[in-house]
């Protein structure tokens, strides 16, 4: 399991709101867009993404695998990424507006879970990260990743809310496939649930549940789904007993005090205090991801492979030979480790050079290996949750990095 994060801002000159989508472009930012869903997102030296969501721009961090200290590594993406934009926008004033965690969920289960998180953990989720200004929550089945977006959190607001979202994945999602009885949830509330905008899912808003969450805060009085009452303290403390268990089985342990202390009462609720809508300090990442290495050229005795096409699930890179060839994220270390250290060369040239069929869907590309070419209709782009919950894939979304190899 992964966790990831995104924070979106509004982006200001002299006071006046501007459009990122007219601006991203300009700023010299390194490599190309290779993603065919985004051709805004730019993948930045050592892994994070900036790109525009709407007028906002965005960051992204590269999933964090679910380890000890997943919540240390999560922080230093997070400064990382905030360091790539805030120093390719000098001059611009930038003011958080939105905070996303996605976390990884095969697709078993993963549209009932977040459908049980809705109804279960939703509360607590507001509480951690959402302040007196805010509108609601969305939780989001998406391809492989459950996401849950709220208002702009950061410092330890950001870690505890990971920590929730991360426990509230694993609690539902073994709900969902009845590997866990539904006793291991929190109380289910009464709540007015409603389409998410834009993409499949679900909206929350604060006062979904009858009061006003934001306003009420932990005194807020919550009606159970089928009988009596319960606060929101109440509620809260319920739904960070069963996350942290699920986290403490599967070793997580950094950060889970912090929380705590939140929880208890001994540190502020976002509601609790004045938002804060300045970007976090800047910091470097803690490692190099694996999509930031394979952005850049590979280059063999007599064969160089060019990147064509990249998203968080594979790359496709184009060689100098003719051909392409994908390569699913999960193996993408491997690879390039393989590649770099010339140990698949004979395997790379006799591959392409045998490669007959179309590079035609994100299925294609995701299941890796060779290919003659891209199909004309070539569709890449990461699917997204059609009406009825099941995944489709976008509209027509053609290699937007594709440029001739040359041998190097």
């Amino acid at each position: 399991m992964r966790v990831g994060l995104e924070h979106e801002y509004v982006v200001r000159r002299d006071g006046e709101t501007i459009d990122f989508r007219a601006l991203i472009h300009h700023l010299g930012l390194e490599g190309e867009a290779l993603d065919p869903g985004d051709h805004y997102a730019h993948r930045m030296p050592g892994g994070v993404v900036i790109t525009c969501d709407d007028r906002e721009a965005e960051v992204s961090t590269p999933p964090v695998p679910l380890g000890s200290d997943f919540v240390v590594d999560l922080d230093a993406w997070v400064a990382a990424a905030t360091g790539s934009l805030v120093s390719r926008c000098a001059g611009l004033e930038l003011e958080g507006c939105s905070t996303h965690f996605s976390v990884s969920a095969a697709e078993s289960g993963a549209v009932r879970a977040a459908g049980l998180m809705a109804r279960t953990f939703a509360p607590a989720l507001m509480l951690m990260m959402d302040n007196t200004t805010s509108d609601g929550l969305l939780v989001r089945p998406r391809y492989e990743r459950i996401e849950v977006g709220g208002d702009f959190v950061t410092g330890p607001g950001c870690r505890s809310t990971a920590l929730m979202a991360a426990g509230a994945v694993l609690t539902c999602l073994a709900v969902a496939r009845r590997e866990r009885p539904k006793s291991h949830l929190p109380p289910a509330v009464r709540v007015e649930i409603v389409p998410a905008q834009g993409r499949y899912g679900w909206y929350i808003d604060r006062r979904a549940f009858g009061p006003d969450l934001y306003e009420r805060g932990r005194a807020a009085v919550l009606r159970r789904e089928l009988w009596g009452r319960i606060s929101a303290q109440d509620h809260l403390e319920a739904a960070w007993r069963i996350a942290r268990r699920e986290l403490l089985r599967v070793g997580v342990v950094d950060g889970l005090d912090e929380v705590d202390e939140i929880v208890a009462g001994r540190a502020p609720l976002p509601c609790e205090e004045p938002p804060d809508r300045h970007p976090p300090a800047s910091g470097r990442p803690p490692s190099v991801d694996s999509l930031a290495r394979a952005a850049a050229p590979i280059a063999r005795p007599g064969l160089r492979l060019v990147p064509v096409a990249a998203t968080w699930d594979y790359v496709v890179w184009e060689a100098s030979v003719g051909g392409l060839v994908a390569v699913p994220v999960a193996e993408l270390g491997e690879f390039l480790d393989r590649v770099r250290g010339g140990l698949l060369d004979e395997e790379l040239r006799a591959g392409l050079a045998g490669a007959t069929r179309e590079l035609v869907t994100f299925w294609d590309a995701v299941a890796g290996g060779f290919f003659a070419a891209v199909a004309d209709d070539a569709n890449l782009a990461t699917p997204e949750r059609v009406a009825d919950g099941t995944l489709a894939l976008t509209p027509r979304s053609p290699i937007v990095g594709r440029r001739s190899a040359g041998v190097g």
